[in-house]
């Protein structure tokens, strides 16, 4: 029911991406590279004087970049820069004056150890290493990255992604990033933001217009390296169009740890065929709150949920006060099995709470669906001792549904249900 293309990018064959044979941009500058920390100069803002490194209209922010000492903070002052960005360091990266960084003729692609995927990050920070666009390695760096506008420019290269920390124990986060024009028809998966890896990322006051797979993401592999650990607050999400892929608004899964608050996100929906949309995934994640975000006009608002495919448990996550209207399905709480790949193990979503959110829907599907979907000879999926408590929910077809499960307590709505 969910997007298995954005859930693990790329993992199936299919949507795998072969890596670029150019080599990544070298962390020490050439040496007939400006100098960029000599170009400062009085006509630069005032608040210049608080960065190591000022970079102008015309200039190159990774020069700055490869320039930098490890904990300098630089001013990228304006301008349009086509060029992808690579850190290695800590680093402090601010853009203002609308510092608008847009992708090259050829975009760097690079694997992570923690994904399947093939990724075209126009920022990329990474702690650990690098060999022939393989990142990987546990050490972390402190990276932030603030105050830009990052343009796709209707991109039709898969896997383009705005910003994405791998490894980044973050003390700033990326916040104030405007991301867009990322959901050209037929362009493939392009993704707002994402942290991969040992990271502590918190994601603040973002806009993201327009990207074919996600907006905002948080993803583990199941345990093999360390997960991220994240906030995602007070962002607004706005979904393509008319995606090739199923988004999905905010996503955290594969054992990623989070908060998710004061977001708003919108048209969040796919038209093809099995999959569809969810304006806040969680999927094989345990612990994550979610509160007080709204979530207008998808094909489901927020849904919690574990297939047993690389975690057995989406356990213990809390939907508290959020805000949803002109949805297609409310909130979801699912354990499924699956008879094939997708299914590796039994699956549960247990202890989850759904307290005190008001749920209004288009006039047809479930606003409160609690369930377990058995569609394997191998694995069993469970589904109990949730609490459906306290909201409001209005019209749908059927307001609370629970289907193969039990010991839910469901008390105190405002709407009939079907037990």
């Amino acid at each position: 029911m969910f997007n298995i293309k954005y859930i693990l990018p790329y993992l199936l064959v299919v949507t795998l991406i072969s890596a670029c044979d150019k080599t990544p941009q070298s962390a020490s500058p050439d040496a007939n590279e400006p100098n960029i920390s000599q170009q400062q100069s009085a006509s630069h803002n005032a608040s210049s004087k608080s960065f190591d490194l000022v970079v102008g209209p015309s200039e190159s922010i990774q020069t700055a970049v490869n320039q930098a000492n490890a904990g300098d903070k630089i001013l990228v002052d304006g301008g349009s820069h086509a060029e992808q960005i690579l850190i290695n360091k800590d680093l402090t990266l601010v853009g203002q004056n609308n510092a608008t960084i847009t992708q090259p003729q050829s975009v760097q692609s690079y694997n992570l150890a923690e994904s399947g995927s093939a990724w075209r990050p126009l920022i990329f920070a990474n702690g650990g290493t690098i060999q022939n666009g393989a990142a990987s390695g546990s050490q972390t760096i402190d990276v932030t990255v603030r105050g830009f506008i990052i343009d796709g420019e209707s991109s039709s290269e898969s896997g383009l992604t705005g910003v994405l920390f791998r490894n980044v124990q973050s003390s700033g986060g990326i916040a104030d990033v405007t991301v867009k024009n990322m959901d050209l028809e037929g362009s493939g998966a392009t993704f707002g933001l994402i942290a991969y890896g040992d990271s502590k990322v918190t994601f603040a006051n973002n806009e993201i217009n327009g990207v074919e797979r996600g907006g905002i993401g948080a993803n583990g592999d199941g345990g093999a390296h360390p997960s991220p650990d994240v906030i995602v607050k007070d962002n607004v999400i706005v979904g393509s169009g008319n995606p090739n892929n199923a988004p999905n608004g905010i996503q955290i899964g594969y054992g990623a740890k989070g908060k998710v608050s004061g977001n708003t996100i919108s048209q969040i929906h796919y038209s093809g065929p099995v999959w569809s949309a969810s304006g806040i995934l969680i999927f094989e994640s345990d612990n994550v709150k979610i509160q007080n975000n709204t979530v207008k006009d998808a094909d489901r608002a927020i849904a919690v949920s574990s297939w047993g495919w690389f975690s057995d448990t989406a356990d213990g996550n809390s939907i508290t006060r959020n805000t949803i209207g002109d949805s297609d399905g409310g909130i979801v709480v699912q354990s499924k099995s699956w008879d094939n790949i997708l299914s590796t193990m039994n699956s549960t979503a247990n202890n989850n709470t759904i307290v005190r959110n008001t749920v209004e829907g288009t006039g047809s599907g479930i606003g409160i669906h609690v369930y377990a979907e058995d569609l394997s000879d191998s694995y069993d999926p469970a589904v109990g001792n949730n609490k459906i408590i306290n909201n409001q929910i209005d019209n749908f077809n059927t307001a609370i549904e629970t289907d193969g499960s039990g010991g839910n307590k469901v008390q105190a709505n405002n709407h009939p249900f079907s037990p």
